[in-house]
């Protein structure tokens, strides 16, 4: 029921706020299938309003919490961030994006359209003002592993940082770490 929901408020805010056509570059629009909205994770942000993460367009948008406005777009076809210092120049079909106590914002980047695919967390410094986004720190699986779907990333309280590698390749079971 929660999943049927969440998909509920996703196309709620994507048919009122959002162009479907600012997004041919990155969705079919002539298949038999489209998906435009894949949201696999809602933030309540400081200021109470929300942050979702959008894998299927590899966006982290904000929204206001009441009226649906769009605050702003990081990433994917609409992105209004300049990204500094990323290796990887940004993520992509991203997973869990969190707000810190220190106002970074935290996610889990699949990678998967990254040139080779390298899956990651990475940390941002978010200037919501100026619109930058600066790498502070990010972690590659020491084992190459690549995750094509799912996974999670939080900080703890000790400040080391829990990794669920999600669905992996080649790989049996599980893959969680945690790293300082």
């Amino acid at each position: 029921e929660f999943d049927q929901n969440h998909n509920l408020l996703f196309n709620w805010f994507a048919l009122d706020h959002l162009n479907i056509a600012d997004y041919e570059d990155v969705i079919n629009l002539i298949g038999p299938e489209i998906t435009w909205m894949h949201g696999n994770s809602i933030e309540v942000d400081d200021d109470q309003n929300l942050i979702i993460s959008n894998r299927r367009s590899s966006e982290i948008i904000k929204i206001h919490r009441d009226s649906g406005e769009i605050i702003w777009i990081f990433g994917g076809p609409l992105n209004e961030f300049e990204i500094i210092d990323d290796p990887l120049d940004g993520f992509s079909k991203q997973h869990d994006a969190r707000r810190l106590e220190n106002g970074n914002l935290l996610l889990f980047d699949n990678g998967n359209e990254h040139s080779p695919p390298t899956s990651r967390v990475v940390e941002y410094l978010i200037d919501e003002e100026n619109k930058i986004a600066t790498h502070l720190w990010d972690f590659i699986n020491p084992y190459n592993v690549l995750s094509l779907s799912m996974g999670s990333v939080q900080r703890l309280p000790n400040q080391n940082t829990l990794i669920n590698w999600g669905n992996t390749i080649g790989e049996q079971g599980g893959n969680i770490m945690e790293v300082n």
